[in-house]
């Protein structure tokens, strides 16, 4: 391929994605679907070989856009939607929905978990934040995961306070009072203290 001076890259999409891209084309001002597809490659390859493609550093814009292709590179991790032949293949493994009364600000969630024949539902927000994180954010999962071993705990909710305490405690955000994630537990600024092994800068 190196002696010649252009290839053809092509792929079946099905009608319902086609239509979409057409519409993208036209709200981003794109003269076609090939520039588009040109534009789109040249940003995918910004970030998955920056040496080659001449980035140094990456701006804030493309590592936006970059998270969308996170763990790119793991086959089992990889879905693709716009096959011809559509989502089929998907299956529902989990579904949240979150629910507010008329005229109150408050929020209750519940979970649906399908594995299989069993279905079951949970209300515990702080299993639906785990799920979540393990589910769209894996990376970052893991990686709260490994400070929580540091630090002995255990809960992705838990871990979560303890950063944005350990951020309030260097001025990186606004000190207020905490409130706990679970209002029928804990009243509002009475947040139990918990016990830390290590700080993130014993690290």
């Amino acid at each position: 391929m190196k002696n010649k001076k252009c290839c053809m890259i092509q792929c079946k999409i099905s009608a319902d994605t086609a239509e979409r891209i057409d519409e993208i084309v036209k709200r981003g001002g794109f003269s076609s679907q090939y520039e588009f597809l040109q534009y789109l490659l040249s940003a995918f390859m910004r970030y998955a070989e920056p040496e080659k493609e001449g980035v140094d550093e990456m701006s804030e814009e493309l590592l936006s856009f970059a998270q969308i292709f996170d763990g790119w590179e793991n086959q089992q991790n990889r879905i693709i939607t716009t096959k011809p032949s559509g989502n089929r293949a998907l299956k529902m493994t989990e579904s949240v929905n979150i629910y507010s009364e008329l005229g109150r600000k408050g929020y209750v969630s519940k979970m649906i978990k399908v594995k299989g024949e069993e279905i079951s539902t949970t209300s515990s927000i702080v299993l639906v934040l785990e799920t979540i994180m393990k589910r769209l954010y894996p990376k970052m999962y893991c990686q709260i995961l490994d400070i929580g071993r540091n630090i002995g705990e255990e809960s992705v909710q838990r871990v979560i306070e303890y950063m944005i305490e350990e951020a309030a405690e260097k001025g990186l955000t606004a000190k207020e009072k905490a409130v706990s994630a679970n209002p029928t537990s804990n009243e509002y600024g009475n947040v139990p203290k918990k016990k830390r092994s290590k700080s993130l800068n014993d690290e």
